[in-house]
Parts: C-alpha cells; structure tokens; sequence
C-alpha cells in the first residue's frame, strides 16, 4: 500500500538514478487475497491500482527481479515496470478467469503491449501459469539469470551509466507512443 509514496520519494531524489524492485525469500509474490479484495470498496481498490501502478509513472527506470511466483498483483506491478528479470523458476500467472473477474482495462493493455494479443489472451482466457521459458519466448520477461537480483543490478549499472536526462526522456516518449 506504500508503493506510491515510496515511488514518489525516489522519483523526487536526484541520487536515485534507477530502481530494482524485489522480493527476499523464495517467492516474488503469491498475489493478493481474493477474498479479502472482494469486500473492498471501490474507493479502495482504486487506490491499490494507483500504488501498484507506480512503477510504471516514475520517471526513473524500473526493473523487476522475479523470483518463485509471480501472480496476480504481483503480475501487475510486474507489467508496471520497464524490464522484467526472472530466474528460471520463476511461474507467472493472471487467474481472474477462474473468479468470474476481469483485469481492468490498462493493466491488460500493458499486458497486450508486452506479449501481443494473442499471448495475452492465452493468459487471461485460461488462467494458466506460464513459466520463465514461454514467460521470456513471449516477451513477457526481458531475461532469464540464475540470479535474477544481480542480473537487475547489472542492468541497473549500466543504464546509471548514460545520462539521467536522455533516460527519463526516452521513457517519457516511449510511454507516450
């Protein structure tokens, strides 16, 4: 529920260059609790979306380091950020189908611009877990490394490298296309 605020802080601090977003343990994240989502107001729920969603409205890259499970949630946030590392174990799935539920409008956009329709639809209409493998054939992963954190770090490094300016604008554009 911090996420925006967190984001929001590195976002204003000019000695953050780039953001590594990711899990300790064994698992990125199971997701939310389903149940517990679906006695939330609305008023609630729209707030959860803009926190998860703050990844991808920082100004700064993001990238993710993907370990266990990816679900849900946790997909969300996923899709929010501009790269996606995962190790080979990482399982990545969207189950709404089973709960008669529906991912909102922008996170599938964010899904169909990273896998394309198709893939998309794969995921969404049979709610079947999708590991690292078909997760990076399709696009939906950027890389797959042992250690997916020092992979994040190594990217990281790199993009710290080259101008701040020349980065947030091309993220800015991209975003805007």
């Amino acid at each position: 529920e911090q996420f925006r605020v967190v984001f929001e802080e590195l976002d204003r601090n000019d000695q953050v260059r780039i953001v590594v977003l990711r899990a300790e343990g064994k698992h990125f994240s199971s997701g939310g609790e389903i149940p517990g989502f679906l006695e939330k107001s609305p008023e609630h729920v729209a707030e959860m979306a803009r926190n998860i969603g703050a990844p991808e409205r920082c100004r700064k890259p993001v990238v993710a380091a993907i370990q266990g499970y990816c679900f849900g949630v946790a997909f969300e946030l996923s899709l929010a950020c501009d790269f996606r590392i995962a190790t080979p174990a990482a399982r990545f799935g969207i189950t709404p189908a089973k709960l008669g539920l529906v991912y909102s409008l922008h996170d599938t956009k964010l899904l169909v611009d990273l896998v394309g329709p198709s893939a998309a639809k794969r995921i969404l209409f049979t709610a079947q877990l999708v590991d690292a493998a078909e997760a990076h054939r399709i696009g939906l992963v950027d890389e797959i490394a042992e250690d997916a954190g020092a992979a994040a770090s190594s990217l990281a490094a790199i993009i710290a490298s080259v101008s701040p300016h020349s980065v947030r604008a091309s993220k800015a554009m991209i975003a805007r296309i």
